[in-house]
């Protein structure tokens, strides 16, 4: 039995030549952070090959923000799939070519934009592929001395102008928004590409215009990974 502590539970299978990891998470929010409301999680995805367990009943639509210390909270049990993608680069190339797909965010720019339809033309040109990376860590470097035989990069990667059209319409979307992205060196010292489907995140939140971004997201990491040399993953695509 799982460790009552630990909320994940999880189990590997093939999908191809990427490994997938089915992760079941229990998530505690504060239940005025789902505005509209969670409904029973239809996944964007092609997943009638995994059981997926249905989310709790919460407030109902339209529920005002609560202010009482006491009220309950909004629990919601769901499905992740874990990619872990094989990249035909060795690693050091591997990185040095995710940085020319998907430029660090110009955060100092966008700072000094007048007004929003500004950003969204600044987006179009920093993220030639849809995607900046807002945060990265040399996890090899941190971890050196450790005894840790890894090589690994870990990025959060997103587009805030394709995160406003899920905030707009419940903040928690910002839990997985940017996507958290590790590239790594395997036990044969092979380069893989890890990432969390992005439509099983956002599809927990239980909105349909989520759901359809987290969609759009799924494609643009299959084109990422295309661009990086990579077979995709058919869930990407499903």
């Amino acid at each position: 039995m799982a460790d009552a502590r630990d909320p994940w539970r999880a189990q590997w299978r093939h999908g191809g030549d990427s490994l997938i990891l089915v992760a079941v998470a229990a998530a505690h929010v504060s239940s005025a952070g789902f505005l509209g409301g969670l409904k029973p999680f239809k996944p964007a995805v092609n997943t009638s090959n995994v059981n997926m367990p249905s989310i709790t009943t919460a407030p109902p639509e339209g529920t005002a923000m609560s202010t009482d210390p006491t009220a309950s909270t909004a629990v919601a049990t769901f499905q992740v799939r874990h990619l872990s993608v094989p990249l035909p680069l060795p690693y050091d190339r591997a990185i040095e070519r995710f940085g020319e797909l998907v430029p660090a965010a110009d955060l100092a720019r966008f700072g000094r934009l007048a007004d929003w339809d500004a950003v969204l033309e600044q987006a179009e040109v920093n993220a030639p592929h849809g995607f900046m990376v807002y945060w990265q860590a040399d996890v090899t470097a941190l971890m050196a001395g450790s005894g840790s035989g890894w090589q690994c990069t870990e990025y959060l990667m997103g587009n805030h102008v394709i995160a406003e059209r899920m905030f707009r319409h419940d903040p928690t979307a910002m839990l997985y928004a940017p996507l958290r992205v590790v590239i790594h060196t395997d036990r044969t010292g092979h380069t893989r590409f890890a990432i969390d489907q992005p439509s099983t995140l956002f599809a927990s939140l239980g909105n349909p215009d989520i759901t359809a971004v987290g969609t759009e997201l799924d494609a643009l990491v299959a084109d990422l990974l295309t661009a990086l040399g990579a077979t995709v993953p058919p869930e990407l695509s499903a």
